[in-house]
């Protein structure tokens, strides 16, 4: 729940935008409730993680050293979280599961003896991954058929399910086949990140095929059977999806219907539309290709962040955080990204010689200034 005061007017107050620059706004007369908010909405906090909250007046980050508001931030209880003088939310040890309601408080500084403290507060839940209401319904209707108030509390506190996937669309090998055929997995933890983790193969009749420790299959007799792939984590067995598997005299490989593409050399690796996971609009789609032994991430002509400068694009294996995750774009240039990120219009980036693609699950669009996540796109490949 959120609790307002009455607001009273402003004289212009100074902003900064994202790109640093200093623009003087003047709002209306009197501000309302309404006029007042934290910068984002955050449902939940990963307890591992810090966050930082910033103030809104009329849509404009309030800076610290502003002429018109003292700006104090507190924590109604500090064993939960702590907020710290400019915003930056801790998570302390042993709260997941907690509630802590975060305040902000906008004295004015004026000599009017009738002007009192402007207060804006929200309760926010520790959990295991840092996500909004939106997001967790985004990610858990799978079906479209909405998610309970229980199961989004449950991604909150708990994470998401943990899940190993069979990379490989194999559905047929030949009894005769020469060389190799392998399988590979990735593992997502309850962050949706991709983490390292033991594998153990397995077959459902070794009388038909039998696959070792590294996912090598070995046909052994013609016949239909499923493997598996298994791995133990936080104490228990993680298994993926059986995959029917037939040994013949045919090898038949299942793929994608092929990509036209314009460059004989071009190679699509991935592509995904772009939606947000914030309040601000993203439209759009990405393709990520190989030509002339460069990798390169472009955007379609309809791609629109709007609003928001200082946009940062990342790969990331998780779509709601860039902890670690590399920069592709952004608006300074350097020897690795000679072209600018801008936020609208088809744009194309070569991605760095460290960076593998092939590596990441999401692109990821941040607001850098802010610290905001404004969108994300899966990966498809």
């Amino acid at each position: 729940m959120k609790l307002k005061s009455i607001i009273y007017g402003m004289t212009p107050i100074l902003l900064a935008s994202c790109i640093g620059e200093d623009i003087e706004v003047v709002p209306d007369p009197i501000i309302t409730s309404e006029s007042v908010s934290f910068d984002r909405k955050l449902t939940s906090i990963a307890v591992d993680e810090t966050f930082k909250l910033d103030v809104k007046v009329n849509g404009r980050i309030l800076n610290a050293d502003n002429e018109q508001f003292d700006l104090d931030f507190s924590s109604n209880d500090e064993t939960i979280a702590t907020i710290d003088e400019i915003g930056n939310v801790t998570p302390q040890e042993g709260s997941v599961g907690k509630k802590v309601t975060l305040s902000a408080t906008l004295t004015p500084i004026t000599t009017d003896s009738e002007s009192e403290p402007i207060v804006e507060t929200d309760e926010i839940t520790i959990g295991l991954v840092t996500i909004s209401e939106n997001e967790a319904s985004l990610f858990t209707d799978t079906n479209n058929n909405g998610t309970t108030d229980d199961e989004v509390a449950d991604i909150i506190s708990n994470g998401y399910d943990p899940k190993i996937t069979i990379n490989e669309n194999i559905s047929e090998i030949d009894i005769n086949q020469e060389n190799d055929i392998s399988l590979s997995a990735i593992f997502q933890n309850r962050k949706n990140e991709i983490e390292n983790i033991e594998f153990v193969w397995s077959s459902d009749n070794e009388n038909i095929l039998t696959i070792n420790s590294e996912g090598v299959i070995n046909a052994v007799s013609k016949g239909t059977t499923t493997v598996k792939v298994s791995a133990e984590f936080e104490g228990e067995t993680i298994s993926s999806k059986e995959k029917t598997i037939t040994v013949s005299e045919e090898t038949v490989i299942i793929t994608p219907d092929p990509v036209e593409e314009p460059v004989e050399t071009k190679t699509i690796i991935g592509s995904g539309s772009l939606i947000s996971n914030s309040s601000y609009t993203v439209n759009g789609s990405f393709e990520i290709f190989t030509e002339n032994g460069k990798n390169f991430i472009s955007l379609s002509d309809d791609f629109s962040a709007r609003g928001l400068p200082d946009l940062v694009l990342y790969l990331s294996n998780s779509p709601t955080s860039n902890a670690g995750a590399p920069i592709v774009a952004s608006p300074e240039t350097n020897n690795d990204r000679p072209v600018a990120l801008t936020g609208s219009g088809a744009q194309t980036f070569e991605i760095p010689a460290s960076i593998n693609p092939e590596e990441f699950q999401n692109v990821l669009l941040f607001c850098r200034r802010f610290t905001q996540k404004v969108g994300f796109g899966v990966i498809n490949r």
